[in-house]
């Protein structure tokens, strides 16, 4: 990314990680969400993003390998801009576990489709009464 100058951060391998999985959004709960608090860093970690507007910013991996990717960094939080699937595969790549992450997208995607499955289907009886 020649064009871009400014707001490129080098990030450890670790840090990285952490910023595709995301943060906690509801402890009580267990849900997760992409954004990662800024709050849940470490000083040193946080000591990388101090100073800096909300806005874009690019996060760079150097190693294993070299990966820029572009994100967002808020007054409280931080995201990456990747699909779901290359969060995936860069995780995997990383060496993390990611068949959790796979299984709560699925079941997910089934609650939903139950849900109006059901909604539907309530909508038919409902017709056939009248």
């Amino acid at each position: 990314m020649p064009w871009i100058t400014k707001r490129i951060i080098d990030l450890p391998t670790s840090l990285f990680i952490r910023i595709l999985h995301g943060g906690k959004t509801n402890m009580e709960k267990k849900e997760n969400s992409q954004y990662l608090p800024l709050n849940q860093l470490g000083e040193e970690d946080y000591f990388l993003f101090k100073g800096l507007e909300p806005g874009t910013i690019i996060l760079r991996l150097l190693e294993p390998f070299t990966k820029e990717v572009c994100s967002w960094i808020g007054e409280n939080s931080i995201s990456a801009f990747v699909s779901r699937e290359e969060r995936f595969h860069l995780l995997s790549i990383l060496g993390e576990d990611i068949v959790k992450l796979k299984r709560k997208t699925y079941t997910t995607r089934q609650e939903k489709a139950a849900a109006k499955f059901n909604k539907e289907k309530d909508l038919v009886m409902e017709c056939n009464e009248v």
